[in-house]
């Protein structure tokens, strides 16, 4: 505020010089008047100068005091005007000084031909007068012979007088002629005819300098001089009023323009000093809106609300509103405040279009930073909203009426509503966070139940393996030992499809624990969908109708394709129990490319393509209540109707395993929708028969493979199995005499076969292998310490899962033996085996 004080100060006082100056270079009008008069009197004095000279010539002054006067006046006068003018070159007139020195050197020579006015005339006079005295004597004198003197006089008299009004050589002969004729006549007066021809003599002879010097003061240049001056003067005077006139224009102008900023700049001061008092007031407000926010129990909307009546009352409106909505499709994801609003409509228009043709990304990123101000005039009152992005796939809106009447027409209204807004914007990102903190601290827990949920059914599944895999080995080895189309076949094969639909169960559990052994490869997941299609036309209900849109371009993921039946049977068989009546199961198929992190219902999908698969139906929806738990193991809302909860927690556990996540989203009454996201790979797809063609089985040569097993059933299954593919099995129940045996001179092994309960759980699959070098060493069973050997499974079949079939078991040992450089021959299977057992 000092810093402004201190500016406004410095320009006034340069608009105070600026206006100083600008007076100043008014030229002084005294001295211009001054000029002009001493320039008249130096023409009244010369003029005065002549006229005495001509009344002097006529003899009509007694002395010559009033031409010593003229010359003393001009040379005075001259002084004068040369003291002006020095003193006017202040106002810029200069350069007369040639004029000057002209008028001086005029006076000079004038004064000069005074003084030889003076001595000659002097001497005219004089001899006119002793001329006359003697002519008048002539007069008088009796003894004067010849003419009478009257006559004689009379006739030089006259002669004289005619040549002293206008000499010439006519008239000074005859006058010398009548001169000549007095001095025959002279004998008796000698002296007077020598006085008076002396006399007429001088008269004759300082007559014409007379006359000359005269005329040489008549025509004196100091008339001409002074008039020259005067016109030089006068020409200055004016251009240098015209120079002057311009610049106190210019400095006027800048003065004026000066003393105007200055004001403005007072104006601007008061309006500050108003609008810091009304932004204390403001920011203020803000506090206040902030510690809506900060209270826990305060809901979103409900905090929203308050703020938007604080806003309106620090603006000096009435109402507000606040929106957040998808500019892409202009979804209203939730909405506070007044409806109706002519801006609000535009401003949400407005974003939908500019997103629609912003079709790069770095135009989409460069929007998501712009700011929208929006205002409409209504009477006395303003609508103004601001648009700003609030995050990723959402845009808030804030409509605030503007009644307030120094803010009205203020410029910093679009700052004050740009700061009320994103106030409100990052109180709602803070609540938003907030919410998505409690939310991942929920789905943490939910995590954690869930993991210890697997944990616990994998250890069940692990101890029902152990059972299951006695009993399918048995009854394939009671089924190869029966007559085909035996009763006793048909009995056994019904037993082996039961441990089929056992095996199914278990498969769920373990996928749901993601303990289970996948086959993971690019695939088209169209292909898998279509191929689905057929059997479930025949599981759903006639009620309901099955709509499918599936893109005719190949869609490449990576995984399994039986997940991705299952998952769709799965999703498919529960929406047709949701639909009482008659309603339609849509499925769809379709590629996007996510550029930003995307929030969905369970979870958030990273950007990059993703294959959706969207699984809609019409049924009675989910309740809300419900929809955070139908992921969760064993959680049902059919117990009744035989549901075990396992199904969707499959499917989740299946789609987490190809690396996808799922959004679902339900109404109830209108039906729930199932967007599957499988990420996009570029990898060349492999054909579905690839995924379930039948292998041939390889045989033993009588390698001697050496069973460690501490269930004695399983040990026998085993060690039957192993026969049956042509090797000899030695089995021991525990890991000492194993070690015992193969310690022993001339016992030799191809293959130990370990059951992982038999090891330490400090022991990992590496150290196991280690222990046995050079005999290799194939792994059945679960261990937590052979997590990474589990990893590598698919790759390196070191490691099997119970139950183990027979197909499996073979190619299991043949790839042990082949690696170990043991050959194995290979023969073709006396029967199809499922793909599920394989």
């Amino acid at each position: 505020m000092f810093r402004e004080h201190w500016r406004i100060g410095l320009l006034a006082l340069f608009a105070a010089v600026f206006g100083t100056v600008a007076l100043g270079l008014v030229p002084s009008r005294d001295r211009h008047d001054g000029i002009l008069a001493t320039l008249r009197m130096i023409e009244l004095q010369n003029a005065s100068l002549q006229r005495d000279v001509l009344q002097a010539r006529a003899g009509l002054l007694k002395n010559y005091d009033p031409l010593v006067r003229a010359i003393a006046g001009l040379n005075a006068t001259t002084d004068n005007l040369r003291t002006l003018l020095i003193a006017s070159r202040r106002d810029g007139i200069a350069g007369l000084d040639g004029e000057l020195d002209a008028i001086s050197g005029s006076i000079a020579r004038d004064e000069s031909l005074v003084d030889r006015f003076k001595t000659s005339n002097s001497l005219l006079q004089n001899s006119i007068e002793i001329f006359n005295q003697l002519l008048g004597q002539r007069y008088r004198d009796p003894y004067f012979e010849g003419q009478t003197p009257s006559e004689q006089a009379g006739q030089l008299g006259n002669l004289m007088m005619r040549f002293a009004s206008n000499p010439s050589a006519d008239l000074e002969l005859q006058i010398r002629a009548e001169l000549e004729g007095l001095k025959g006549r002279a004998d008796s007066r000698p002296g007077y005819l020598r006085g008076l021809t002396s006399h007429a003599v001088m008269i004759l002879r300082t007559l014409p300098l007379v006359d000359q010097t005269t005329l040489a003061l008549q025509g004196a240049e100091t008339l001409n001089a002074a008039d020259g001056l005067r016109k030089r003067y006068l020409d200055v005077y004016e251009a240098m009023t015209e120079r002057s006139t311009r610049h106190r224009v210019i400095l006027g102008a800048v003065s004026l323009a000066m003393f105007g900023f200055v004001a403005m700049l007072v104006q601007r001061l008061r309006e500050s000093r108003r609008m810091a008092a009304y932004q204390s007031r403001f920011e203020a407000a803000l506090d206040k809106v902030r510690r809506l926010f900060d209270d826990d129990s305060t809901t979103l909307e409900a905090a929203v609300e308050a703020a938007l009546d604080i806003f309106a009352k620090s603006f000096g409106g009435t109402t507000g509103r606040f929106t957040i909505f998808d500019p892409r499709t202009g979804e209203i994801l939730h909405d506070v405040g007044l409806t109706g609003c002519e801006v609000w409509e535009h401003a949400v228009g407005r974003a939908g279009e500019r997103m629609k043709v912003q079709a790069s990304a770095a135009n989409r990123a460069a929007s998501a930073q712009s700011r929208d101000i929006v205002t409409v005039r209504r009477g006395n009152a303003i609508d103004a909203s601001g648009m700003f992005q609030l995050q990723p796939g959402s845009t808030a809106l804030l409509q605030l009426n503007v009644g307030e009447p120094s803010l009205r027409d203020d410029t910093g209204l679009p700052r004050l509503l740009q700061q009320a807004a994103e106030c409100l914007v990052d109180c709602v990102r803070l609540v938003q966070d907030r919410e998505e903190k409690e939310a991942l601290h929920a789905r943490l827990e939910h995590s954690q139940r869930l993991e210890a949920v697997g944990t616990l059914a994998g250890g069940i599944a692990h101890e029902f393996n152990n059972i299951l895999l006695a009993m399918m080995g048995y009854s394939e080895m009671a089924l190869d030992a029966s007559a085909d189309g035996s009763a006793a076949a048909r009995y056994i094969q019904e037993t082996i499809d039961s441990g089929h639909r056992a095996k199914l169960v278990i498969d769920q559990v373990l996928a749901f624990s993601r303990k289970g052994a996948r086959i993971s490869r690019p695939f088209d997941i169209c292909e898998a969908v279509r191929d689905v299609l057929p059997l479930l036309t025949v599981s759903i209900p006639e009620h309901v109708a099955l709509d499918v849109d599936l893109p005719r371009r190949r869609v490449t993921v990576t995984g399994n394709p039986i997940e991705v039946q299952q998952i769709v049977m799965n999703i498919c068989r529960n929406a047709a129990q949701a639909c009482r009546d008659a309603a339609v199961v849509t499925i769809t198929l379709s590629a996007v490319e996510l550029r930003t992190v995307t929030r969905l219902s369970h979870g958030n999908a990273p950007p990059g393509g993703y294959a959706v698969l969207r699984v809609a139906d019409t049924g009675d929806g989910i309740e809300p209540g419900v929809l955070p738990h139908i992921f969760e193991p064993f959680f049902t809302t059919r117990s009744e109707a035989g549901g075990t909860g396992l199904g969707l927690a499959a499917v989740h556990g299946a789609i987490v395993g190809m690396g996808g996540c799922v959004d679902v989203q339900s109404r109830v009454s209108a039906g729930t929708r199932f967007d599957l996201y499988f990420p996009i790979t570029h990898r060349p797809s492999v054909a579905l028969r690839d995924f379930t063609a039948d292998q041939s089985v390889p045989m033993g040569a009588g390698q001697t493979i050496v069973i460690a097993q501490a269930d004695d059933a399983a040990r026998m299954m085993y060690e039957e199995k192993a026969a049956a593919l042509g090797y000899e099995p030695i089995g021991f129940s525990r890991l000492s005499d194993l070690d015992g045996w193969i310690a022993k001179r001339g016992h030799v092994a191809d293959l130990v076969i370990l059951d992982a309960g038999l090891c330490s759980d400090q022991l990992d699959a590496l150290t196991v292998e280690r222990h046995f070098r050079p005999i290799p060493v194939l792994l059945i069973g679960e261990s937590k310490t052979f997590a990474a050997a589990e990893r590598a499974a698919v790759d390196r079949p070191h490691v099997l899962k119970g139950p183990v079939t027979t197909t499996r078991l073979a190619w299991a040992i043949a790839t042990a033996l082949a690696e170990a450089g043991v050959e194995a021959e290979a023969i073709g299977p006396t029967r199809a085996l499922s793909p599920e057992l394989d």
